[in-house]
């Protein structure tokens, strides 16, 4: 008996231990959030805008934002290239759908992930990340027919649902080909 209080006992711990460390981080992301949003520099951007017209939907815009700091130099006095901290994508599918992404970005590592969608299915996505792992999602799925109606909320830090986890996985692919883009514009500026 003793020993299955004790073991229970753990394990509450181990649980309590792990949600701690989980909303301590979802904080310290918030905080990172509202820092680098608070302290832009409007001369710390980097924009792309492009258009691509497909045959069977119309236009398809995308504006892609790099928020960095400033490039530095080495004790050499090598110029050293600016660091990524926060990637804006707008994404306009012709006429049925917007799309507001946001990758916050520290040490090269995808933190954060918010989506707003505007058009047949409006909704709002969040994901939280630790060492490329998913630890927390939240997304609100809105009423059509009454606009900024929230109509169903779904949010997780533990036992996320399997197509939440793989979505949130497909977002750390993308923004890392969105940070080797924004490196690779660097480094090309930078040599020239």
């Amino acid at each position: 008996m003793k020993s299955r209080l004790l073991l229970s006992t753990v394990a509450l711990f181990g649980l309590f231990k792990t949600s701690y460390s989980q909303d301590s981080e979802i904080k310290r992301i918030a905080a990172h959030y509202k820092e680098v949003t608070e302290n832009l520099d409007e001369s710390m951007i980097y924009e792309i805008t492009t258009t691509v017209r497909l045959e069977t939907i119309g236009d398809q815009s995308y504006r892609i934002t790099f928020q960095h700091d400033n490039a530095g130099t080495d004790s050499t006095g090598k110029i050293s290239p600016p660091s990524i901290n926060k990637i804006i994508v707008r994404r306009n599918l012709a006429a049925s759908a917007e799309y507001y992404e946001e990758y916050l970005v520290e040490n090269n590592e995808i933190t954060f992930y918010y989506m707003n969608e505007t058009g047949y299915t409006p909704n709002e996505m969040r994901y939280y990340y630790k060492k490329n792992k998913l630890i927390k999602a939240k997304a609100d799925i809105y009423d059509t027919e009454n606009p900024g109606t929230v109509k169903e909320t779904y949010e997780a830090t533990s036992n996320i649902k399997s197509y939440i986890v793989k979505a949130a996985s497909e977002e750390i692919i993308i923004g890392k080909k969105y940070i080797k883009l924004f490196n690779d514009i660097t480094s090309i500026t930078l040599a020239q």
